[in-house]
């Protein structure tokens, strides 16, 4: 269709202030293309209000003509040209490199110092791996809760434990209660006079976080391919934060785990991670939405940790922004970095894991944050 358009550089569609009428303009905009705009109809416009609504209230053709020419400025482009100058994003990295050159966070901050420093934030896809109790969640977790605290969007793709379960290890983070004193004492805890400070920044975190487990039935019929499916879902959830919440800032998306994404060859279990990862690429390429993804490790016989020791690390391998693999030794928690696209590997970051109360501690953040401090002066 765009072909009918070809030398107009310009196509406004206006329609009934309906749900028929909006999802007709939006499918007919992505036919023509990047010429095509539509109309946004006023919250005080009556349901299947239209351009001759328009004239009847406008009365005079003067009025009508300025009414027109204010709803073409406003009116919304569905669709970009399919090639972009390469000078466009000049600009963008210069802005980014001029973060990391001060020592500032270009991604998405995490809330721990060194993690920050070391990496600049996170940015693009980054996989976590580790064994068994080895504070994975504890990690995602953590950091789920302080980039929900900044107000960045967080949605958390959970298969392992449940909406509930994170829920009260959220609960026990902020408050500082372990299991069974959320359980005996949960009426006071809920009560929002008893710590106003608590439940403000609870709020806070739940209003920006978003539990959810996608499944095949997600997935339209018309999606015949698993690598349409499994794009449609992570922009789905992209398009939801953009238009239902009206945020156009970094959007983190933490999935645990990538063995346990939905399957859309239930013969050909690699094929279906595959389907994923690409995904996930073209996710990161065409928004401004980061991943962290927890991902099982094999069990072979490592002396230290590499990437090869990540479940079906192939594809992992030419992916991942940045591969990390979580060491609990003598109740410390070791973070190596086994691979990082963008920059040096570095020395493991430590933590001391306080699983009672869902919480990680930056063994030397604290020193750090004061030599940034000495720096900047």
């Amino acid at each position: 269709m765009s072909k009918l358009f070809k030398g107009i550089s310009e196509v406004i569609v206006c329609y009934d202030n309906d749900d028929a009428g909006r999802n007709g303009a939006l499918k007919l905009c992505q036919l023509i293309g990047f010429r095509a705009k539509r109309w946004q109809w006023s919250e005080d416009k009556f349901e299947k209000y239209d351009i001759n609504d328009l004239s009847l209230e406008c009365k005079s053709k003067e009025r009508f003509v300025k009414e027109i020419e204010i709803l073409n400025q406003s009116a919304i482009t569905e669709g970009e040209p399919i090639l972009k100058c390469s000078l466009s994003s000049v600009e963008s990295l210069k802005q980014k490199l001029n973060l990391e050159s001060k020592g500032e966070i270009a991604g998405i901050a995490t809330g721990f110092n060194c993690f920050d420093h070391q990496f600049s934030g996170l940015d693009g896809i980054t996989l976590l791996g580790g064994m068994p109790k080895g504070g994975k969640t504890t990690f995602t977790l953590n950091i789920a809760i302080n980039t929900a605290e900044q107000g960045i969007p967080t949605i958390y793709m959970d298969f392992e434990n449940g909406k509930l379960n994170l829920l009260r290890k959220i609960i026990s983070n902020v408050f500082k209660q372990t299991t069974a004193e959320i359980r005996s004492n949960y009426k006071e805890i809920f009560d929002p006079l008893k710590d106003e400070k608590g439940h403000a920044k609870l709020q806070k975190i739940l209003t920006n976080l978003f539990f959810t487990q996608p499944s095949r039935k997600d997935v339209p019929m018309m999606y015949a391919m698993p690598q349409e499916a499994s794009n449609h879902i992570l922009e789905k959830y992209v398009n939801c934060i953009r238009d239902d919440f009206g945020y156009v800032g970094p959007i983190l998306f933490i999935i645990d785990s990538l063995q346990k994404l939905p399957a859309w060859a239930t013969n050909d279990r690699r094929f279906s991670l595959d389907c994923w990862l690409r995904s996930f690429e073209w996710i990161r390429n065409q928004y401004n939405v980061s991943f962290l993804i927890i991902s099982e490790l094999t069990r072979g016989n490592y002396k230290k940790p590499v990437l090869e020791a990540f479940k079906e690390s192939g594809d992992i391998e030419y992916t991942a922004d940045l591969a990390l693999i979580l060491v609990n030794h003598e109740e410390v928690i070791h973070l190596h970095t086994v691979a990082n696209r963008n920059g040096e590997v570095g020395d493991p970051i430590k933590y001391q894991p306080d699983f009672k109360y869902c919480k990680l501690n930056e063994i030397s953040g604290l020193m750090l944050q004061r030599r940034i401090r000495n720096d900047k002066k």
